[in-house]
């Protein structure tokens, strides 16, 4: 959702390595219970992208906040510490930041 990443090949590439049937099943469950939808993508009609829903993104401040203590207490956390200063002085700005992000991924992909 953070990361702009919309397509199975987006999320089979990504840097945690998941296995093909573990995220084929997770995506179907995102979009079972109403996390994500998924479209073909207007331009290349073999490709599916998915989409965070309101729902999803109603979790957005709990995810940032996960990772504002992950700074704090985990010694693997990838999160920067400027990320957690900047969200200590402005949440809502971040939070904010994020939801453009994802409204505007969604308006390039002409799916939305």
């Amino acid at each position: 959702m953070l990361h702009g990443k919309r397509s199975y090949g987006d999320f089979l590439n990504s840097e945690e390595g998941i296995s093909t049937n573990i995220l084929a099943d997770r995506l179907a469950k995102l979009v079972a219970t109403g996390m994500f939808f998924r479209k073909v993508h207007p331009q290349k009609k073999n490709m599916v992208c998915y989409f965070p829903t309101a729902k999803a993104i109603a979790l957005l401040p709990a995810s940032l906040s996960i990772m504002i203590w992950s700074v704090t207490y985990d010694d693997d956390t990838e999160a920067p510490q400027s990320f957690s200063e900047g969200f200590a002085r402005n949440p809502a700005g971040i939070i904010q930041f994020y939801e453009n992000r994802i409204d505007e991924a969604s308006r390039q992909a002409h799916i939305g």
